[in-house]
């Protein structure tokens, strides 16, 4: 069983999240974890046992090189290969973690 976690936003968000991937681990021992983040979240995640997969988002950066003429064929040949790092997998279970405010990101990314 494959199955991907989203949750993209605030390192705090993401510490918060962490008892939700030991539950999942201990309702899902032998699935594939991969778990969608932020770049500023990345090292909070890594080397977590529970996780088979990391995929990153450079979503701010991405924005910010966007505007950037220099810099916007890396961009988008950046998000093309984000875009295909996703759906290299199959996934049997997506969860989106979101907060009370909404995380508008989250579900557009769980589409691709």
């Amino acid at each position: 069983m494959n199955i991907l976690l989203i949750k993209l936003s605030s390192i705090g968000d993401v510490v918060h999240t962490l008892p939700t991937l030991a539950e999942i681990r201990g309702l899902y021992p032998q699935a594939h974890i991969t778990w969608l983040v932020e770049e500023e979240a990345y090292d909070i995640i890594r080397g977590n046992p529970y996780i088979n997969r990391i995929i990153v988002s450079k979503r701010k950066t991405w924005q910010k090189n966007l505007s950037n003429p220099s810099m916007l064929l890396k961009t988008l040949k950046d998000i093309s290969h984000f875009i295909r790092e996703i759906r290299d997998h199959k996934y049997d279970i997506i969860k989106l973690i979101v907060k009370p405010k909404f995380d508008s990101e989250s579900p557009f990314l769980a589409l691709l």
